[in-house]
């Protein structure tokens, strides 16, 4: 490796932004756990009652319909849960191995962010919100630069 790919400022970004996101997956599992066996709607009223939020606020009566029908899926927060660790040990893998300047890393990265592309794309199709773009161009930049470093190893 170059001096230059060593200290690759870029590929760091990346790397911390990989690992970012593993410890939130993570979290995402753990509150899924969390919830599992449990009357969602009733812990989520707790909650909004420790932070006072009007009972009668047609927001909270929404998002308690909603929490309500998770009450019989604790299958589904299984799943989801399961999920969530997945991604959570996938991005850390690859935050780790870039960190660590290990070109299998670059490679499994663009591999596994390519592939995850039509997903994203569908999820926008399929409900356009401001996030989910943030992170399809997010993902594409990281694509595309690390191809574009992937590349200029392999010429050298």
């Amino acid at each position: 490796m170059s001096k230059k790919t060593d200290s690759d400022p870029v590929l760091r970004m990346i790397a911390v932004f990989k690992l970012i996101k593993a410890m939130l997956f993570f979290c995402a599992g753990i509150g899924l756990l969390h919830l599992f066996h449990k009357d969602v709607e009733q812990r989520v009223q707790h909650i909004l009652n420790h932070l006072h939020v009007d009972p009668e606020n047609r927001y909270a009566k929404e998002l308690l319909d909603q929490v309500g029908k998770w009450t019989n899926t604790n299958l589904k927060l299984a799943g989801l849960s399961a999920i969530s660790f997945f991604y959570a040990g996938l991005f850390g893998i690859e935050g780790t191995g870039l960190y660590l300047r290990k070109r299998w890393a670059e490679w499994m990265v663009v591999i596994i962010t390519g592939s995850l592309l039509p997903l994203e794309i569908y999820e926008i199709i399929h409900r356009v919100t401001a996030l989910k773009i943030a992170v399809t161009v997010i993902n594409l930049l990281i694509l595309g630069y690390l191809i574009v470093v992937i590349r200029r190893k392999e010429i050298k």
